[in-house]
Parts: C-alpha cells; sequence; structure tokens
C-alpha cells in the first residue's frame, strides 16, 4: 500500500473516532432527556445510537471510503446541531416542529443505516460494479440531511426555564443599591460599565432589596438576554418567564406581553446582558424592533424595567436612571479579595499574597492584547500592597466573567 493511501487511511480512521467520541457524549446528553416529561420526543434518544451503527458500519468499508467518511461527517454535523440546541439548558418544553425535525432525521438516519449495511455485505465485484451508484446515493442522503435542516432553528423551538440566580455577597455596592431601590418602584434603571464591573451582582440584589419585595412582591423577573439576538427573541423569553409552562405563543407578541405586563402590575423585569441583544441584532431594522419591544413595555404604568449592560450609554427607548458602576475602592477590593481566597485569611495574609497572585494572573493571561492584569504588573512598583490586591481582584473578576 502506497503511503499517500497509508496516510488517507490514517485521518479517515481518526475522523471517525472524533465523530465517535461525539456520538458518545450526545448520546449521554440525549440519554437524559425522556421520552415523558417536558422533551417528549421519543426518537431523541436513538438518534445518537443510530449515528454510532453508521460509524462502525463505515469504517469496514473497502470501496467509497471517502464518500462514506463525507457521509458521515455529514450525519455528524446535524447531530450537533441537535446537541448544541439542548447542551446547559433547563428546558421547559420543546414546540412540536422540534420534535418533526427529530423525526425526520431519524427516519433517514435508519435509511441510511440500511444502506451501508447492505453497501458492507456486498462482494468485493458487485461493490466495484456500482461505484458510481453507490456516490450519487451518498451524494443523495447528503442533500437529504441537508434539507431537513434547512432554514431551521432549532434552539428558537425550545422553551427553557429560567431560575433567578442567587445573588452575591456585594462589596462597595451598597450606595448604588440603596439609591437604585428606592427609584426603581417609579422609574427605570440602567446598570452601566465594564465587563466583569458588577452590575448583575447588582440587579440581582436589587431585586431581593427589602423595598422592591415590599413594593413588587412576587413579580419581580430576571430574563438573562445573552443568548438572545432577535426582537421576537427577546418577546418570547420575556413571556416564558412571566407565563412559565402557560406560555403559548399568540400571532402578535408584542400585544401578548403588553397584555401580560399589564395584567401582572406592578412588575419589575431585570434584562440581563442587553447589549448581547441590542448590538447583536443582524440588520438596523431589527435593532429598531428591539428599541420598539423596549419602548411598549417602558412604557405601560407600573412596570419597572432594569438594564445591565456593557458601555456608558443606556439603549434608545429607554428613558431611565442610569448607574456607572465604577472600579471597587481598595479597601472593598480587598475584602472581596480575601472572600474569594475560599478559606478564612486574615487581613495581613493579603498583603504576603498579592505579589504571588499577580504574578500568577500575569504569567496566565501572558500575550494576551491589553491584558487588564499585564497592565498593572507595569504599575506594581508603584502602587501600595492593598492597590496591588486591588488590581488582582478587579482582573480576576473581568477574566471571570468573559
Amino acid at each position: 500500500m502506497s503511503s499517500a493511501h497509508t496516510t488517507r487511511d490514517a485521518r479517515r480512521r481518526e475522523r471517525y473516532a472524533l465523530v465517535l467520541d461525539q456520538v458518545r457524549v450526545a448520546s449521554d446528553l440525549l440519554s437524559s432527556f425522556g421520552d415523558i416529561g417536558p422533551v417528549n420526543v421519543p426518537m431523541l434518544k436513538g438518534a445518537a445510537e443510530l449515528v454510532g451503527n453508521i460509524v462502525n458500519i463505515a469504517q469496514t468499508m473497502i470501496t467509497n471510503k471517502d464518500y462514506c467518511a463525507s457521509l458521515v461527517e455529514e450525519i455528524s454535523k446535524h447531530l450537533t446541531t441537535i446537541t448544541n440546541a439542548l447542551k446547559g439548558k433547563n428546558v421547559g418544553r420543546v414546540e412540536p416542529a422540534f420534535q418533526d425535525v427529530v423525526d425526520e432525521f431519524a427516519l433517514k438516519l435508519r435509511e441510511i443505516q440500511s444502506f451501508v449495511e447492505e453497501l458492507s455485505s456486498r462482494s468485493w465485484a458487485k461493490r466495484l460494479m456500482a461505484t458510481a451508484k453507490d456516490k450519487r446515493q451518498i451524494d443523495g442522503y447528503k442533500a437529504q440531511l441537508v434539507q431537513i435542516f434547512r432554514n431551521v432553528n432549532l434552539a428558537d423551538m425550545i422553551h427553557v426555564v429560567y431560575l433567578t440566580p442567587n445573588a452575591s455577597r456585594l462589596y462597595g455596592r451598597d450606595e448604588v443599591l440603596k439609591q437604585a431601590a428606592i427609584i426603581v418602584v417609579s422609574r427605570h434603571v440602567a446598570l452601566l460599565g465594564a465587563g466583569g464591573i458588577g452590575k448583575t451582582i447588582v440587579a440581582l440584589a436589587l431585586l431581593r432589596h427589602p423595598h422592591v419585595e415590599a413594593h413588587f412582591a412576587d413579580n419581580r423577573f430576571f430574563i438573562p438576554c445573552d443568548a438572545i439576538k432577535s426582537a421576537r427573541g427577546l418577546t418570547t423569553a420575556i413571556l416564558e418567564i412571566l407565563l412559565g409552562f402557560a406560555y403559548k405563543a399568540e400571532k402578535d407578541l408584542i400585544a401578548q406581553l403588553m397584555g401580560c405586563l399589564s395584567a401582572i402590575t406592578p412588575v419589575i423585569l431585570v434584562l440581563d446582558n442587553f447589549e448581547t441583544v441590542y448590538y447583536g441584532s443582524d440588520s438596523e431594522s431589527e435593532s429598531v424592533q428591539i428599541e420598539t419591544v423596549l419602548q411598549h413595555m417602558s412604557n405601560i404604568p407600573g412596570v419597572s424595567i432594569v438594564i445591565t449592560m456593557r458601555g456608558d450609554t443606556a439603549p434608545e427607548g429607554l428613558l431611565c436612571e442610569s448607574f456607572h458602576l465604577p472600579t471597587l475602592l481598595v479597601d472593598d477590593a480587598r475584602d472581596m479579595f480575601i472572600a474569594k481566597c475560599g478559606h478564612d485569611i486574615q487581613p495581613e495574609e493579603a498583603d504576603s499574597l498579592q505579589i504571588l497572585l499577580h504574578k500568577s494572573l500575569v504569567e496566565t493571561m501572558a500575550g494576551q492584547k491589553d491584558c487588564y492584569a499585564a497592565k498593572y504588573s507595569q504599575h506594581i512598583s508603584q502602587t501600595t500592597q492593598y492597590q496591588c490586591v486591588h488590581s488582582i481582584v478587579c482582573a480576576v473578576c473581568i477574566n471571570e466573567c468573559r
């Protein structure tokens, strides 16, 4: 066998091994979704198993090896599409269209499995004679798989249950929290600042502030926006959280949202990481629609909106009181640093640890352009020890929140 053939075979085996690893991961994930409960898609669990069967048979092929490998890769790509849509989500329900896609995919996989089984059972002579025909058949299957997933967004067919995260302890934000809690009962609020500066923590603490709890009672909702890219997605996400399992999309989603909010006032909505949906839309018209949704909600009497957003400017369409969160003061940063150590530490110990931690941060993030910790490393000899602690804590917070 030539070295070229040997190399191709080795690459093919490597590709199959990668797909089989993916199949195992997908199988573990999909098996966690049963055919009862919110994800009632009986064929979901069998999809990964079918892919594994096809891969195992394809590895035994003598003819059309590369064509079979390309078919396996096409199948693998679509399996990844399904698993990525479900991964990391607390699924409340899936739309019937999701089941239709999965069912069609699984049926096509069964057809492909029968084809490769028949292909592998042929004699060598028959395989050779039918090579061209088999190639056309494989190309046909690949095209059919593409068609199943064409213009389909599985993520939009999956409705998740959002749980309000627990609020971490606040450091150095007491005055902001106090002012925001007073203002938010009658006006909208924007929490602005750099990534990792603590906007989400302040927003969560605001939802649990006694003054806010007393005014809004149970009508306090947290909507993460980091995966939302459209006005429709924003409207749907809010409705899902407000209505839970009772949510059923109506033709006019904005009217549905306005009616829902009007019925439960006073109500407070935290739209977290709003810069993702605001700046991440695909077109200017989509951005205008997002602003329209925001404006409609903000104009309803008794509705208070809290935006957390990177940058210095609140979004258009929201008349609000803006709070720009600065870097923590040195003493607050020092307290936060001690708390982040994860064990009891005396204040004097922070002085001896800060140089080591600062050095570790710089080494870990070495080579990153405009690295926050690296900038401070140039300043370390000119700062007090607590200022070094301050820089470390800020770097840790920003790095963890990226």
